[in-house]
């Protein structure tokens, strides 16, 4: 449903704005003129549900998607549902690869509807041929009838949308019945012995179908270009060392600077960094050693050297289509880091100061934003081990990782393995 939030917490209501809610300051101008608007009923009201279709009102129809430059994944006609949570369907549509794909979606529903208008706009970026979008409801009426005229065996997959809509493409009977796997990492066939590794669209293809809009891409700094890579690696070991042998008040990291420990060292002048640990020495260019820029190039760099396969920096993304209420914010959330493993994604917050609870919920709420298979990441320097070892077993929440975890590539692959595995994400 629709809900409006009246609270005196400024953290509260970001929260919930992150959330799409509708927001009223309990104090200020502001929240009377919002109180207001939302006593004349110029926004929403609670307890009018996104899922309820329209009775008696036509659906909203969508056209087709004809792909017009040869390229197409060339697998089998595929059949599948939208549902509020478009990622299974754009893992299912990258999976599958079809040279056809016949996409129902609710018709009666804004949300559904906005969703698929997000596929329709960016299709051209997913390897599929032709998308035919067919109006429904989320009890999956018609979806058997337009199905029985179909001339050619259609593979369905029953994952994306309502348990409605699953069993009339499972009961239409024309072609083979598949189903994501997320704890397998696979697509599998329900009878037989199918079996399709799971894929999933690029980030900026997924950042902008589920986070609808985009207002800075980001930068994509796959090759660090003006930090050396195995410096930062080296970096990160001797701080872990460093924060280890020392009191936890005696480390501040709001600033790299030079700093000793035994025969192992780091000197920095003028954003030159030489790293001397363990008989190596490293030297590279920092361009800012203030606040957490020089934090973010460490942990990028370790996520990359545990197998991300990519990476952007500081993507902001705006409001969604139904709740532009603040058209001074020019954007809703700002992501440090966002990155993808296979059909995994990850929203990583980099933070070098104090934890506060207010950084896990809004880590935890942009997350949803990008659905199901993304994963919320908050490091810092300094991580209790108990709150590491804690939030990777979990199967949900943010997960919290130091120094200490990433500076190792090979432990911190099998940290997020474990992650990976405790959230049946495969």
């Amino acid at each position: 449903p629709y809900l409006t939030i009246l609270s005196p917490n400024k953290t509260i209501l970001g929260n919930a704005e992150l959330q799409g809610h509708w927001t009223i300051p309990a104090t200020g101008e502001e929240g009377e003129r919002r109180f207001q608007a939302w006593l004349a009923k110029e926004v929403p009201s609670p307890g009018v549900t996104r899922t309820t279709g329209r009775k008696g009102v036509a659906p909203v129809a969508i056209d087709q998607y004809r792909r017009d430059d040869g390229k197409s994944g060339g697998g089998k006609p595929l059949a599948l549902c939208l549902g509020d949570d478009p990622s299974a369907t754009l893992i299912s549509l990258c999976t599958h690869q079809p040279r056809r794909a016949i996409l129902f979606y609710d018709g009666y529903t804004p949300l559904i509807v906005e969703k698929a208008r997000q596929i329709r706009k960016w299709a051209r970026r997913l390897p599929v041929e032709t998308i035919d979008f067919v109006p429904t409801d989320h009890l999956g009426r018609g979806i058997r009838r337009w199905l029985s005229r179909e001339n050619e065996e259609i593979r369905v997959d029953i994952t994306p949308g309502t348990k409605a809509q699953s069993v009339a493409l499972m009961t239409a009977r024309c072609g083979e019945v598949w189903h994501l796997r997320n704890d397998l990492g696979a697509a599998k066939a329900l009878l037989g012995t199918g079996r399709k590794p799971l894929a999933a669209p690029d980030l900026i293809t997924q950042a902008w179908i589920m986070g609808e809009e985009i207002i800075e891409e980001g930068s994509d700094s796959a090759n660090l270009a003006e930090v050396d890579q195995d410096m930062l690696g080296l970096l990160a070991r001797f701080l872990d060392d460093w924060i280890k042998q020392l009191p936890k008040k005696e480390w501040n990291l709001r600033a790299l600077r030079s700093m000793q420990l035994g025969p192992n060292r780091v000197e920095i002048e003028e954003g030159k960094i030489s790293v001397y640990y363990n008989g190596e020495m490293k030297r590279g260019i920092l361009p800012q050693t203030e606040g957490g820029y020089w934090f973010e190039c460490l942990v990028e760099n370790a996520f990359r050297q545990a197998g991300v396969e990519e990476m952007r920096r500081s993507l902001k993304i705006g409001w969604p289509w139904d709740r532009k209420q603040h058209p001074s914010k020019k954007f809703r959330a700002e992501i440090d880091l966002f990155g993808r493993i296979a059909h995994r994604f990850l929203i990583v917050s980099c933070k070098v100061g104090k934890t506060k609870g207010a950084y896990v919920r809004e880590i935890e709420a942009v997350a949803r934003i990008f659905g199901r298979f993304t994963i919320p990441i908050l490091t810092q320097p300094k991580v209790n081990p108990k709150t590491v070892q804690e939030s990777v077993a979990a199967r949900g929440g943010v997960v919290r990782l130091g120094i200490r975890e990433i500076a190792e590539p090979a432990r911190f692959r099998e940290i997020l393995q474990k992650v990976f595995k405790a959230r049946r994400l495969g």
